[in-house]
């Protein structure tokens, strides 16, 4: 079968449409210019449409043959990579209608339309008739080959971001005599790059009532999930083990071997010694909240003791609890974040009112903080790029001698209640929706850009985010509605 591809495109995707409904305008053809093939396709959806003219009505839905796709097309539907959205009603012409302020909605963790990372397309995005049924476009950009011969498509300037909606434009389709339906079927087209990374966050559990609190991996393909009421989800790569520990909500969880995991919550610490949980012992334990390690003798705990912020430590032989100082403005109630340093014994913990505390020679004490509002997370590359997160949007990072804060794209100020990340140039937060019906917040940096992605459902918050695999491995994000996000390339 012959390869098909697409004009000026790198990493290009084809995107599936629906919900194609309008009113009416007046744009006109710009010099429609047949394209010719140099860069291969990947089609994400394919969408069939069927309008009214006497109701002046249209609808779409997902292709139910798509035998005549080629080989290599990948398909999706509306809703999952792009949301395609028009007015209500079509607007009947002589022998034509006329589908008004159409848009694209980016729906993917990446932007659409982009050639590399800081370079936009000169193509745009783009909406191709793959299957023109009895309509022909009238108003088109031009004509290319994409998955066949003298297709007719539209262009929408670019890049779209992640989340973010395009412009509106109008489409005018012409009608044989006396037509009373109408069928076609639609891609979008827009370039991504790089080719290698992820393109979506998608939803691997059913909605349900368990709020998961928190996520690791101690290898690629065993990543442990926690939550509330003792809930515990262990992932293989392909399947879930759900399992329960007690009846108390778990908070976090760390490992560094199959045989080696420890969750911590309201009842306390668990390890999980490759073949069942056991009680971990810590004097003076109230409420614990993260848990974060280096290596089997070098193990921190966040929490409370005796109504203060405190944190449990493990040498390799015994537990020791420590209650934190005071800081500036006072004495502490909690410890929510905890991060220890791969390389050295230099450990980070966060807490209420702004709190943060620095370990140094085996110390703990407080160090300032540009906030005074909950840090509910932390994490870092080195003890000179550390970040905290929390309350009202809060993003800090630690340079090696002072905290300052960092400018998010966030459009409310949502609590972000965890941090993670693979290096400098591949860092994740994840937290709360911006209000009913809205979706969770996850936020990425890329070393230069902080961006913010679209997650997959309404109405759910993201409590804690996760890559396994190292470099170029697979995100996660858990949280309520029994969220779990993981990245789909």
């Amino acid at each position: 079968m012959t390869q098909k591809h697409m004009y000026g495109t790198r990493g290009a995707l084809l995107v599936g449409v629906a919900a194609l409904a309008s009113a009416c305008s007046g744009d006109s053809p710009t010099n429609p210019s047949e394209l010719q093939s140099k860069k291969p396709v990947s089609a994400l959806a394919a969408i069939s449409c069927t309008g009214d003219v006497s109701s002046k009505t249209l609808a779409c839905a997902p292709a139910s043959d798509e035998s005549g796709l080629r080989g290599n097309l990948i398909v999706g539907g509306q809703g999952v990579y792009v949301r395609l959205s028009a007015d209500p009603t079509t607007v009947p012409g002589p022998n034509s209608v006329t589908i008004t302020n159409v848009r694209i909605q980016n729906l993917m963790a990446k932007a659409l339309g982009m050639f590399s990372e800081t370079t936009p397309s000169p193509d745009g995005v783009r909406v191709i008739f793959h299957d023109l049924g009895n309509v022909e476009p009238a108003n088109p950009d031009g004509y290319g080959e994409f998955t066949a011969l003298h297709q007719a498509f539209y262009t929408f300037p670019g890049p779209i971001e992640s989340g973010a909606t395009s412009g509106p434009r109008s489409f005018t389709l012409n009608l044989a005599p006396g037509t009373t339906t109408y069928t076609f079927s639609v891609y979008v087209v827009g370039a991504m790059s790089p080719d290698n990374e992820y393109l979506r966050w998608a939803n691997l559990r059913p909605a349900s009532s368990v709020t998961y609190q928190g996520v690791f991996g101690v290898e690629a393909n065993d990543v442990w999930i926690v939550g509330n009421s003792g809930s515990v989800l262990r992932y293989d790569g392909t399947n879930f083990t759900a399992s329960t520990m007690g009846t108390g909500n778990l908070n976090d969880v760390w490992g560094n071997s199959s045989s080696n995991v420890y969750a911590v919550g309201n009842t306390g610490a668990f390890r999980w010694d490759g073949s069942s949980w056991n009680p971990v012992a810590l004097s003076g334990m109230q409420t614990l909240w993260d848990v974060d390690g280096a290596s089997n003798s070098n193990i921190a705990i966040s929490g409370m003791s005796g109504g203060r912020a405190a944190v449990f430590t493990y040498n390799g032989t015994s537990w020791t609890t420590t209650v934190l100082p005071a800081t500036a403005t006072g004495t502490k109630v909690v410890a929510y974040g905890m991060w220890v340093d791969r390389a050295s014994n230099f450990a980070v913990a966060t807490g209420n009112a702004g709190a943060i505390w620095h370990r140094v020679g085996g110390v703990w004490s407080a160090v300032a903080s540009p906030v005074t509002t909950a840090l509910q997370d932390v994490w870092g590359t080195s003890a000179s790029n550390i970040y905290a997160v929390g309350v009202g949007g809060t993003v800090l990072r630690y340079d090696g001698t002072s905290w300052s804060r960092v400018t998010v794209p966030v459009s409310t100020t949502p609590t972000l209640w965890s941090v993670f990340g693979t290096s400098a140039n591949d860092i994740y937060v994840g937290g709360n929706n911006a209000g009913a019906g809205t979706n969770a917040t996850i936020l990425r940096f890329d070393g230069t850009t902080w961006r913010a992605e679209t997650s997959p459902s309404a109405g759910a918050n993201v409590n804690a985010v996760y890559v396994a695999g190292g470099t170029n491995g697979e995100p996660f994000a858990v949280g309520s509605q029994g969220t779990v996000f993981r990245g789909v390339r």
